[in-house]
């Protein structure tokens, strides 16, 4: 192995675990709340999900605020298979369904409700766009 990838392939591991690290510290961090809760689907096929959107969200900002600039300047491709694909983001498509007009206006991308904070259209996309999950990853 040359120099140079050694020192990428370092890089590379050392921001992994820097991601993983601040991860596990930052769920720590965090006090059961509402959007921690389990979500139960009404339906013979029950899921439930124990993730918390809340972490999920601080989770994913991390990742992509220092592990994905690092994957994508050095060229490497996240096979779909791994956790850390945006594909396998349990939330990523109600997060992305959020529309932020104000300080103390949300809106659901979904049916167009209005909310004055986000932690209440959390909940209205567990209560009423639950079957909209990601529930295959």
């Amino acid at each position: 192995m040359k120099t140079s990838e050694y020192v990428k392939m370092h890089r590379f591991a050392n921001l992994t675990f820097f991601v993983f690290s601040s991860v596990i510290v930052m769920q720590q961090g965090f006090e059961e709340s509402s959007a921690a809760r389990t979500l139960k689907q009404e339906s013979h096929d029950t899921h439930e999900v124990h993730c918390s959107r809340e972490r999920s969200r601080a989770a994913w900002q991390i990742i992509d605020d220092y592990l994905m600039p690092f994957v994508e300047e050095e060229g490497y491709q996240i096979s779909t298979d791994c956790r850390l694909h945006p594909d396998n983001d349990l939330f990523r498509d109600q997060e992305r369904h959020k529309i932020h007009l104000d300080v103390n206006e949300w809106r659901c991308g979904y049916c167009k409700k209005s909310f004055r904070a986000e932690r209440f259209l959390d909940q209205h996309f567990d209560n009423r766009h639950y079957n909209l999950l990601n529930v295959v990853c």
